[in-house]
C-alpha cells in the first residue's frame, strides 16, 4: 500500500485488477486498505480527494470484471425448489450482489440467497413482515415506498428465493445509473433528478428514523424509481438492518467501506447511518462518490454542501435541511422529465 498519489492516479479503469486483484473478497480487502490512506477526511496530501474517487471508480470497475455487471438481454432461468420440483423464471437483467444475485423481471425483482447468507434472507423476510406503522394513515401512506415479499421459495442447494412484484414502470436504480454515461464533468444522472430521488430516500429514513430502525444497505441495488411518477422504494437490503444501538450480525462492504467503525467490536448502528448512505448514493448518481469534484462547482453549491456535510442528528431534521437546500436551489418545485423508463432501459 506504498503507492504514491502520482502512481494510483495512473492506473486505468481498465487496468484495475492489476492494482485491486481479481477476486471479490481481495478487491474489497484492498480497496478497504486503500480507502483507509487516503479518505480526504484524514489524509494531508492535497490530491486526497482525487486519489479516493480515482480508486472508487477502479474498485467498481474490478468488481464489474470479476463478474459483476448486468445482463443485457431477457433470458429464462430454471430454478429447481427443495421438493425437487423445476420452474422457470424469465429475467431482464442480472446483478451480483453481496448475498447473491439480484434478478430483474418483467413482473418482479427477486433476491437469490446463497446459502452462505441464510441468516440475511432469515432476517430480511421477517423485517419486512414485522413493519409497523403508527396508525392506519401512516401505513396506507408509507407502504407502497416499502416491499412486501410475494413469494419465498426454498431452493435445492440451500439457497432462497425472494420475490417482490415489480410494476410496469419500476426500474432499479443501478440499472438506471448504468444507462448514464459519465458526461465531461463526470456528471452522471443530472442534479435535478438525484434531487427528487433524495426527497424519496429521505423520507423513507424518516420512516425508519421513526421506528427506530436502520436499513444498513441503501444504495443503487437496493432502490427503485419510477420516472413518471418521481416514487422511490426501498425494497432489498433489510437483511442488514436492525434496531438503532444494535450490533449488526453482518453487512455488505459498501457499508462497511463507508461507515468502518460498524465494523469494530461492540460498535451498533446509529440513526445516522441511513442518512450517510443516502448521501453516498446521491454522490454515485452524480458521478463523484468522495464528493470532492462536486465541491469544485460540477453540481449547485447548496447540494454539493449538503451532500460534503455529515448526516444531522435525526433523519427527519436530515430531511428539512434537504428541503432548504432544494428551496435554494430550484426555488419552487417542478415536475422534471427523465427520458429513461423502464421500457427503454429493459426493452
Amino acid at each position: 500500500m506504498g503507492h504514491d498519489a502520482a502512481y494510483l492516479l495512473s492506473v486505468p479503469l481498465a487496468d484495475a485488477a492489476r492494482l485491486l486483484g481479481t477476486g471479490r473478497d481481495a478487491i474489497r480487502k484492498t480497496f478497504r486498505d486503500l480507502a483507509s490512506t487516503w479518505h480526504p477526511d484524514h489524509c494531508g496530501d492535497p490530491r486526497a480527494a482525487q486519489v479516493f474517487a480515482h480508486v472508487m471508480k477502479l474498485r467498481d470497475a474490478a468488481l464489474r470484471a470479476a463478474g459483476n455487471p448486468s445482463a443485457p438481454t431477457e433470458r429464462t432461468r430454471e430454478f429447481k425448489r427443495e421438493d425437487g420440483s423445476a420452474f422457470a423464471m424469465r429475467i431482464l437483467r442480472e446483478h451480483r450482489i453481496d448475498t447473491g444475485e439480484l434478478l430483474v423481471g418483467p413482473h418482479s425483482f427477486a433476491w437469490l440467497f446463497e446459502p452462505e447468507a441464510a441468516d440475511v434472507a432469515e432476517t430480511e423476510a421477517a423485517r419486512i413482515a414485522a413493519f409497523r406503522f403508527a396508525d392506519a394513515k401512516m401505513e396506507t401512506e408509507m407502504r407502497r415506498f416499502l416491499p412486501a415479499v410475494r413469494r419465498r421459495i426454498a431452493l435445492a442447494g440451500g439457497r432462497t428465493l425472494l420475490v417482490q412484484e415489480r410494476g410496469d414502470d419500476d426500474v432499479l436504480l443501478l440499472d438506471l445509473l448504468a444507462s448514464f454515461p459519465p458526461d465531461a464533468s463526470g456528471i452522471r444522472i443530472p442534479a435535478v433528478h438525484a434531487a427528487w430521488i433524495g426527497s424519496g430516500l429521505f423520507h423513507v429514513a424518516c420512516w425508519l428514523g421513526w421506528a427506530g430502525e436502520v436499513h444498513g444497505a441503501i444504495g443503487p441495488e437496493n432502490v427503485v424509481v419510477n420516472s413518471s411518477t418521481h416514487e422511490v422504494r426501498l425494497l432489498g437490503g433489510f437483511g442488514f438492518g436492525g434496531r438503532v444501538g444494535n450490533r449488526p450480525a453482518v453487512l455488505p462492504g459498501r457499508t462497511l467501506d463507508l461507515l468502518p467503525r460498524l465494523g469494530l467490536a461492540g460498535a451498533g448502528f446509529a440513526a445516522t447511518d441511513d442518512p450517510e448512505l443516502i448521501r453516498l448514493t446521491l454522490r454515485e448518481i452524480l458521478g463523484d462518490p468522495a464528493g470532492g469534484q462536486l465541491l469544485r462547482g460540477t453540481v449547485p453549491a447548496p447540494l454539493a454542501r449538503f451532500l460534503a456535510l455529515p448526516a444531522a442528528a435525526s433523519a427527519l431534521d436530515d430531511y428539512l435541511a434537504w428541503q432548504k437546500v432544494l428551496e435554494a436551489t430550484w426555488g419552487q418545485r417542478r415536475f422534471a422529465h427523465l427520458d429513461r423508463t423502464a421500457a427503454t432501459l429493459y426493452s
